[in-house]
């Protein structure tokens, strides 16, 4: 593990960081939509959580490159980087082109039906100016995948860092010009500028094979995406059932879901860190350095989640304070961001081991444990906490924190598998490869007295 642990945290670090930056961006543009106006804040909050709603699906489809990028990093196999980078950034501009119609096909629906007229029509305008930005962060997806299974991960946090200055230059003066629809050109074009920056540190990408890469990235990459939106499904369903719930505490558990969504996205940048680390060792068929990889960033994640998730813990009422002065509010949310604190831990793993499990493949397990943990298991115990132990919005808390715990266990117990599995299973992540990904037993193999012995010498 020891082996592992200094690279994971050089290539996570940076990626850990970029993911911040990305969220603060958001941040950013519902700040400068507060500036304008009320109605317009709302505005920018709904849609932007429309936005990622939908394209989050995109997102998880993108994915699927990483077992297949990191796997011909570890073969040393270029011109296969170049090419599955080429039908990831093709898959993009596809992708993006229907989703971005989803959303606005959405926002057009929802917004008179749900809204006041003026915050409806303001809800399209942002939107419109949002969705040009999407096909460039479907394609940084892409390209912060090869850069992570490269080792590249500096270029990926660069690339974020320029994107959020762009931002903040921009955000302010299209806003006070164009209100909530220059707010999201400003956004867009952060995208588009972050995306710029990736490729251009990047290698030139192939565009051979389109069908055969188009078809090995989607067939890995659906279940991420179908997982990503599930997952999402159960965060904003936790919003509507502390609504019926505790009515009273639904601002409180706002407070506490800004300070998890934000504290989050640093487990999620050793998850992609992971993903590469795995995906490179099988590609060079070395489960035995694939299982260690897991391993040291199961650690990593376990304890960079208490670290962040100590605070919460130790300090809720003040860190509620940073978020709303409302002393009512504050008492409120203490006992949520409490639980948050502990429910970090079980989140920081379980996206650490989703990564994992991601490079090794195996994403239609990783489909099936979230939809087991979260569905089958934390709702469901969710739900008795709060209703039968009378805990209210702390069981139905407490219930997620469950649900993530039993999905990382359930990773856990497959991904431990690793040095077992038979080789033929990971040559599948080579099929857009001129040549196969090699398997050799000796390296692979834990057991020493399995392999065969050495010929001797002919004379």
């Amino acid at each position: 593990m020891n082996s592992q642990l200094i690279p994971l945290l050089r290539a996570g670090a940076p990626l850990a960081l970029a993911s911040l930056a990305q969220t603060l961006v958001g941040t950013l543009a519902v700040g400068v939509a507060g500036r304008i106006g009320e109605r317009e804040l709302a505005a920018v909050g709904l849609g932007s959580s429309l936005f990622f709603t939908v394209a989050v699906f995109g997102v998880g489809l993108l994915l699927g490159i990483d077992p297949i990028v990191s796997a011909a990093v570890g073969r040393g196999d270029r011109e296969g980087v170049r090419s599955v980078v080429g039908q990831g950034l093709l898959l993009a501009v596809v992708t993006a082109l229907p989703l971005a119609g989803a959303i606005v096909l959405a926002a057009g629906a929802l917004g008179p039906t749900v809204l006041p007229v003026d915050t409806g029509a303001d809800l399209a305008r942002y939107v419109w100016g949002r969705v040009p930005g999407l096909a460039p962060h479907l394609a940084f997806v892409v390209l912060r995948s090869a850069a992570a299974a490269q080792e590249r991960t500096r270029r990926v946090f660069w690339a974020a860092t320029v994107a959020t200055a762009c931002v903040v230059l921009l955000a302010p003066a299209l806003g006070s010009r164009l209100g909530v629809l220059g707010v999201g050109l400003a956004e867009s074009a952060g995208g588009l500028v972050q995306a710029l920056v990736l490729a251009r540190a990047s290698a030139r990408p192939s565009f051979s094979r389109r069908l055969a890469g188009l078809a090995a990235i989607t067939s890995t990459g659906l279940p991420v995406g179908l997982a990503l939106v599930a997952e999402y499904a159960v965060f904003a369903s936790l919003g509507w059932m502390v609504a019926v719930v505790e009515p009273g505490r639904l601002g409180a558990h706002q407070v506490a879901m800004a300070w998890l969504g934000t504290l989050f996205m640093l487990p999620v940048g050793f998850g992609a860190a992971v993903a590469a680390a795995v995906g490179r060792a099988l590609g060079r068929a070395d489960a035995i350095a694939a299982k260690s990889g897991w391993r040291t960033g199961a650690w990593v994640s376990l304890v960079l989640g208490m670290v962040l998730g100590a605070p919460l813990v130790l300090f809720p009422a003040a860190l509620s304070s940073w978020v709303s002065n409302d002393p009512e509010l504050v008492a409120a949310a203490s006992p949520l961001v409490r639980t948050a604190g502990f429910v970090l831990v079980a989140d920081s793993v379980q996206v650490v081991l989703v990564g994992a499990a991601r490079g090794a493949g195996e994403t239609r397990f990783a489909l099936g444990a979230c939809l087991a943990g979260h569905y089958l298991v934390g709702m469901p115990l969710g739900v008795l906490l709060a209703l039968r132990g009378g805990l209210g919005a702390v069981g139905l808390w407490l219930g997620l924190g469950i649900g993530l715990t039993t999905i990382a266990g359930l990773l856990g117990l497959r991904i431990g598998r690793i040095a077992e599995l038979e080789p033929s299973r990971w040559s599948r992540r080579s099929r857009e490869s001129s040549s196969p990904a090699p398997w050799l037993a000796p390296l692979c193999s834990p057991h020493r007295r399995a392999l065969p012995a050495s010929p001797r010498p002919q004379p």
